[in-house]
């Protein structure tokens, strides 16, 4: 891969994404390479996670599962998109925005939730927190729950409660191929 372009390996990857995938023709020994292909990429995230004995099964199975799960159907290629979104940057809070007002409109997530996630990362970034691990840190941070919980009216524990859920239901619409960016 290494001796082609980047948009020459995308679509082999994609074409390789389909054909091992599920949905596609279910060939496994498809989905092995481009296991094997996103290897160093999944090495560095192990190396990154806080050590322990199950941390490279986790990001070993994670990568297995996103790659036998990738919703291969929704990707275009770069050449087909309008010339405009080729050279759009988006910022993360552009797109986040964006997510959240989707999950709004399609019943996802009320507008208290929409403002709350908003809310929880605007108070993650102000307070600078950037450790993101199991431990509870990131977005969950026990700052930033303390903080959005104090804005809202609520403890820090239904805040969580609350983000978590809305995470969870906007996450799986997203890993289900429904969110169409509108940006």
């Amino acid at each position: 891969m290494m001796l082609v372009g980047i948009d020459a390996a995308d679509e082999v990857l994609h074409a390789l994404v389909q054909i091992g995938s599920p949905s596609g023709k279910d060939c496994r020994p498809a989905a092995w390479v481009v296991a094997w292909a996103l290897l160093p990429g999944a090495i560095a995230i192990a190396q990154r996670a806080p050590a322990g004995p199950e941390t490279d099964a986790l990001v070993a199975s994670q990568l297995w599962l996103e790659i036998r799960h990738f919703p291969w159907w929704r990707t275009v290629p770069t050449d087909r998109l309008p010339e405009q979104q080729l050279h759009k940057q988006v910022s993360p809070n552009e797109e986040l925005i964006d997510v959240l007002s989707w999950g709004e409109q399609v019943g996802l997530i009320g507008s208290r939730d929409r403002l709350l996630l908003a809310s929880l990362v605007e108070q993650t970034d102000r307070l600078g927190v950037r450790t993101i691990c199991r431990s509870g840190q990131g977005l969950m941070s026990a700052s930033a729950l303390a903080e959005t919980a104090a804005e809202f009216g609520l403890s820090p524990g239904t805040v969580r409660r609350r983000a978590r859920r809305s995470i969870d239901a906007l996450a799986s619409a997203c890993r289900s191929g429904r969110f169409e960016p509108s940006i």
